[in-house]
């Protein structure tokens, strides 16, 4: 008796040892399906299954259809974002918090023509200037700096280049001012600055910011946040008609319309729209 329950523990033993080794061959298969992103065929799937391994199988199908799907859509997008770039003649990089590159347009390649790909590079591995990337470092914290020119040393070749890092104004520079209409004159002054440093970038981006979701996100962090918090601080004691117009007044669109178009001096534009924004509510500037 003791030797017959023995060989049928030895023989059901022996059945679960084979199944965890077919289940592990499974999932095995399975996590070669999610690295190659090539979904697993139903025919692959093992004989004699676990009764969960159906479904298991079609939700990490779906996930690598969607992670594929996924990858195309950005890969469309940063195409979309560098097409928008490639045109300017001013070179672009556009870097993460860590100083690794995401996106550098065709001008900034061709003063670097011996990286052949400077995405996913370190900054620091290109630009070899500590000055430089001091430089990057207190625009990314929010300060103002003027244009300046920089030794870059690309190998055996030295380049010049100037650089232009100034962010969209910040509200710290008029909110100390008493008078309403002697805040929107300022900030209006130095956001019609930026836009004339930023003309040609900021168009481009604006543009395909219609067509591109990417491109949609991006200007939003570049322009929209920043220009909510110039209206923030130029809306109290305005009345709707008057947050209308201030509104109007911040727009890239309004600043290239007078000055580009109508052919008016920064001064005076300024000084018209802070006419329109005061003088909308009825109240004078």
């Amino acid at each position: 008796m003791t030797a017959w329950v023995i060989v049928l523990l030895a023989a059901a033993l022996t059945f679960l040892l084979w199944m965890l080794r077919r289940q592990n061959r499974a999932l095995q298969q399975l996590r070669e399906a999610v690295r190659s992103g090539q979904p697993l065929l139903r025919e692959d799937a093992p004989a004699g299954e676990l009764s969960a391994w159906p479904d298991l199988v079609e939700s990490v199908n779906q996930l690598i259809v969607d992670n594929t799907a996924l990858q195309q859509q950005r890969t469309d997008q940063l195409a979309q974002l560098e097409a928008t770039l490639g045109n300017l003649r001013e070179a672009v990089l556009i870097v993460d918090d860590a100083n690794y590159i995401h996106l550098a347009n065709r001008a900034l390649r061709e003063i670097f023509p011996g990286a052949r790909d400077l995405v996913n590079l370190r900054l620091e591995l290109i630009v070899r200037s500590g000055p430089f990337l001091e430089y990057v470092r207190a625009t990314r914290a929010g300060q103002d700096l003027p244009r300046e020119e920089f030794e870059i040393i690309d190998g055996q070749s030295l380049h010049w280049i100037e650089v232009s890092g100034a962010p969209i104004p910040s509200p710290d520079g008029w909110t100390a001012l008493g008078d309403p209409a002697a805040r929107i004159r300022a900030a209006l002054a130095a956001l019609y600055a930026w836009y004339a440093a930023t003309e040609a970038m900021t168009a481009g981006v604006l543009r395909d910011a219609e067509r591109s979701p990417l491109v949609r996100e991006i200007s939003d962090l570049r322009f929209g946040t920043p220009i909510r918090a110039i209206h923030a601080s130029l809306a109290p004691g305005l009345g709707a008609q008057g947050k209308a117009a201030l509104t109007l007044a911040l727009s890239f669109h309004t600043w290239r319309t007078l000055v580009r178009d109508a052919r008016l001096g920064t001064t005076a534009a300024v000084a018209l729209m802070t006419r329109t924004v005061t003088e909308a509510d009825g109240w004078k500037s």
